[in-house]
């Protein structure tokens, strides 16, 4: 995979990219909308690539980082996960500040390097968004929360392309609230396989009209109706697409030490007044699908209960039928589609 060095410690964030669309490939004025997309938990930026066979026929350029301890890109160093560690919350602050520069700071490198035009005057080609999946929501926001850090030029550079900041299926730790009192994952279990048929799991598990958190509204098991993602795919997809999380360090730990950090990124990403004058054209949108893992629709709730509290307008909200956590590799056509909608292009 390519890489890009994004700092002066020479911090590399590596990307697959799927090009720059055909239709528009040798045209001397290439008009096209990039996505730039953070990968999960366990997942590697692989995850995305079914979605980026796609791009190219909806006039999109598709860019999956690699968040770093993930394959190719930078380790987290014994000091930088000391954040985790430490008594003082402001470690933890910086910690997460400095993710969300890496990524701002790819995105303005990649703009400049590949000459991406800014949003079109009739907002229907140029800029990009930025799609956190699941637990990348909490780096996608930490980009967008820290743009007040960057340079004066950089922030111009995001001003005038930034179209969309996609959260698709955050859990509820993406966006700093607590997790369910009793809320059961595969986690309390060492079988790796286990956590992978669980995440791709379909879950028939809320009373959606009650809204109700409570442990009795969700089975923990996934449905039998449907075979988990993971199990439709071959062991080399499976190789590509999970990082087996023996070999990673910060993840957990970062989820649960980072919890008031993470949700002060979300807060000022979504409704920071300040932080909205930066990226006028900026959209926010929280997708999540009704089949979903049982971490995933309390936090698209608790969402919509912060935006309404605000008066509303900050963020938009989509529940995607009969789906679950995985549909960027069960149906990328329609994942692909949700995106351009929620940016009010057609594809």
């Amino acid at each position: 995979m390519p890489s890009m060095v994004v700092d002066d410690k020479g911090t590399q964030l590596s990307y697959i990219d799927s090009g720059i669309p055909a239709r528009v490939a040798g045209a001397f004025i290439q008009h096209y909308v990039t996505i730039f997309a953070l990968h999960g938990f366990y997942f590697t930026n692989h995850t995305f690539e079914k979605v980026m066979a796609h791009a190219s026929e909806a006039n999109v350029r598709f860019v999956a980082i690699s968040r770093r301890d993930y394959p190719g890109s930078t380790a987290f160093s014994p000091q930088d996960l000391s954040a985790f560690s430490s008594s003082d919350g402001e470690d933890r602050r910086v910690f997460l500040r400095d993710r969300g520069a890496e990524i701002a700071t790819f995105i303005c490198n990649f703009i400049e390097q590949n000459g991406l035009l800014p949003i079109s005057s009739d907002g229907k080609s140029g800029g990009f968004a930025v799609v956190g999946y699941g637990f990348g929501s909490v780096f996608a926001l930490a980009a967008v929360a820290n743009l007040d850090t960057l340079s004066v030029s950089f922030q111009t550079r995001w001003g005038a392309h930034m179209r969309g900041l996609l959260l698709h299926d955050p859990l509820a730790v993406s966006v700093g609230k607590p997790r369910l009192p009793a809320a059961w994952g595969p986690r309390n279990f060492p079988s790796f396989m286990l956590d992978k048929q669980w995440q791709t799991g379909y879950f028939n598990q809320w009373d959606m009209n009650a809204r109700n958190l409570g442990m009795h509204t969700y089975d923990i098991n996934p449905s039998l109706a449907r075979l988990p993602t993971v199990d439709t795919m071959t062991e080399e997809e499976i190789a590509r697409v999970f990082h087996d999380p023996i070999h990673h360090s910060s993840d957990i730990p970062l989820a649960v030490s980072c919890g008031l950090q993470v949700k002060a990124n979300y807060k000022k990403a979504c409704f920071d007044q300040e932080i909205r004058a930066l990226v006028p054209d900026m959209k926010v949108w929280v997708f999540s699908g009704d089949l979903s893992q049982p971490f995933s629709l309390p936090a698209f709730w608790a969402v919509e209960n912060d935006n309404a509290a605000r008066g509303g307008g900050f963020v938009n909200f989509r529940i995607v039928h009969s789906v679950n956590h995985y549909v960027l590799w069960v149906d990328p056509a329609l994942t692909l589609r949700i995106y351009l909608e929620a940016l009010g292009l057609n594809g």
